[in-house]
């Protein structure tokens, strides 16, 4: 899903109280990229939405005192995403145990859904990780990778912050300098650059910019049949 470039605050209530968890997690991470936005994101959003990974490190880059202090009242105390996540990555690998997944079918829904920021077997593109070798990890890490995707990220894939001179903040993989400019790559592969005298800081955050939610996005069948594509891949000497 692509994220909301330029949300309008005042429909926060409106999508935090109607709207999908990917919508509203795409929209969250709109809104924490400017001050106005990261307010009616506090007024509108859970706890654990304000600390979703993407969500909090956009809203650090903002460095608005103020608006720290509110976040760090309206948090404290709540779950800590990672306690729900765990429990979650238990029950689906227990219902992948329990699955006859159609391999086959996988491989179409990496194709559709993944192949455009990761690379198996040469097919794909390399914004994140190559997946060769992925079959070692065993269903459950695989699963944790899925759904908790900022846990264990490569350094070369840590998405940059970049808070802008008028406050805004953006984010992505930094790609490298040219023209004068930042070139930035996000979840949907595609490419921006931040001229360089607009960036007034610059952070490496040890998060990924893969969606939290894309096994939300699938059915579960599609997600298992995906695990199954994955987990049986050939060596690279038996393809």
């Amino acid at each position: 899903m692509a994220a909301f470039a330029d949300p309008d605050p005042g429909l926060a209530p409106a999508v935090f109280a109607e709207a999908a968890p990917e919508t509203r997690r795409t929209f969250a991470e709109g809104l924490a990229s400017t001050v106005d936005g990261a307010r009616a994101l506090l007024d509108a959003a859970s706890p654990s939405e304000l600390l979703t990974p993407s969500v909090k490190a956009k809203l650090e880059g903002l460095k608005h005192a103020e608006l720290q202090r509110a976040i760090a009242a309206a948090t404290a105390g709540a779950t800590p995403p990672d306690a729900a996540l765990d429990e979650r990555i238990a029950a689906a690998a227990a219902d992948y145990a329990k699955s006859s997944p159609d391999r086959a079918w996988g491989g179409r829904v990496f194709a559709r859904h993944c192949a455009l920021c990761h690379q198996l077997a040469g097919e794909g593109k390399v914004v994140g990780p190559q997946l060769d070798g992925v079959h070692t990890r065993g269903a459950t890490r695989l699963i944790e990778d899925i759904l908790a995707p900022s846990r264990h990220v490569d350094p070369n894939f840590h998405v940059a912050v970049i808070t802008r001179q008028d406050g805004s903040v953006v984010t992505g993989i930094a790609r490298g300098e040219s023209g004068g400019a930042l070139q930035l790559v996000d979840a949907t592969g595609a490419l921006s650059a931040v001229p360089l005298g607009q960036i007034a800081s610059r952070q490496s955050a040890p998060i990924s910019i893969m969606p939290p939610g894309f096994a939300d996005s699938i059915s579960p069948e599609d997600f298992h049949a995906l695990l199954g594509f994955l987990l049986h891949q050939p060596e690279p000497g038996e393809r």
